[in-house]
């Protein structure tokens, strides 16, 4: 049975509530391919906690390329693949999942999550090509020759509408009827301010979710408190936040459990969009406003707009679960064992 390697970004202990897009990601295919037989191993940062049948390693050991020699691949996770590259003079392969942003560089074996995210490195192109900020990410990088897309996965189990009947569980308002949600991180390229806009003119009932401003990033705490600021006096905004612990995820389900719309404001060449396949395997009617349907993975990843509207659950338990991704990546895996890689 393979042997696997997965080295997760050298960041924050795994799981991460500050962190939970790649951290969560990496953990969830951790633990479906252990349960698919194989052997992993997940070499991550100190106070990590691994799923049951995977050897968890520190991250540190893995800049040692003899510590890979008795896998069969290596599976970076890691800015510019820097592991995966010592892992290659050891004649061990390795594939290399780009997760987006800035100061990537052209590498053999490399995944990413989208075809939109990979017609932008086959052109060079950084996720803030043609935004309002397109300087933030930098000058454009060296095109790649060739990628594969793998799209992300998340625990449809975990995420899910729950036992209640759905009229039981949305909330109502009896003068602005069901409530959006807009849940992501406190930041301009996620529309914080956009949203504000629209509830404003719209007159919707609007729930803004991030993290807490006093565990945030303290660029992502002032925006958080802008958004305040913007949304003062505005009685159908209310904000809640999520906690900055174990019980993270479990708070951000609550969330989309609660709410029967969730509001999409993305204004950058977004890679992906974890939150919003969440939104979708719980069961949550997508509302799309401004330049979102056309910035980057979004049009992808919601389908068109009956699938969108009606079935959101049923698309992402089709494309995005964890073990869809997981057994995408063992195709891959096997491709590049038998010398079928690319780029």
């Amino acid at each position: 049975m393979m042997r696997i390697a997965l080295v997760a970004t050298h960041a924050h202990p795994l799981p991460s509530p500050a962190h939970t897009g790649d951290s969560q990601v990496i953990l969830d295919l951790a633990r479906s391919l252990a349960e698919l037989g194989y052997h992993v191993t997940l070499f991550a940062p100190k106070g990590s906690v691994a799923p049951e049948g995977v050897t968890l390693k520190d991250c540190e050991l893995c800049h040692v390329p003899m510590h890979f020699r008795n896998h069969d691949i290596v599976h970076d996770w890691t800015i510019g693949a820097l592991v995966g590259r010592q892992a290659g003079l050891t004649k061990v392969p390795f594939v290399h999942t780009l997760l987006g942003g800035t100061g990537y560089s052209p590498l053999p074996n490399t995944v990413v999550w989208s075809q939109a995210m990979r017609d932008r490195v086959m052109r060079g192109a950084t996720d803030y090509e043609n935004t309002p900020t397109p300087d933030a990410g930098g000058p454009p990088c060296q095109p790649f020759k060739d990628v594969r897309v793998i799209y992300g996965g998340v625990d449809t189990e975990f995420y899910s509408p729950g036992e209640q009947p759905d009229c039981l569980k949305r909330e109502y308002d009896e003068q602005r009827g069901y409530r959006y949600l807009w849940l992501s991180r406190w930041h301009p390229m996620r529309g914080y301010k956009r949203a504000i806009e629209w509830a404003s003119l719209t007159g919707n009932a609007l729930t803004m979710c991030g993290a807490h401003p006093d565990y945030d990033h303290p660029y992502q705490a002032e925006c958080a408190h802008d958004a305040m600021r913007l949304a003062e006096g505005k009685d159908n905004i209310r904000f809640e936040f999520l906690p900055n612990d174990p019980d993270h995820h479990t708070a951000k389900r609550d969330q989309y459990r609660r709410h029967k719309n969730f509001l999409l404001t993305v204004e950058f060449q977004e890679p992906f969009g974890l939150s919003t396949v969440e939104a979708m395997a719980c069961g949550c009617r997508l509302k799309l406003i401004g330049q979102t349907p056309r910035m980057g993975s979004t049009e992808e990843i919601v389908g068109d707009y009956l699938e969108k509207l009606e079935r959101p659950r049923e698309r992402a338990i089709r494309l995005f679960d964890r073990m869809v991704m997981a057994r995408n990546y063992v195709k891959a895996y096997e491709d590049v064992l038998a010398g079928r890689g690319w780029g």
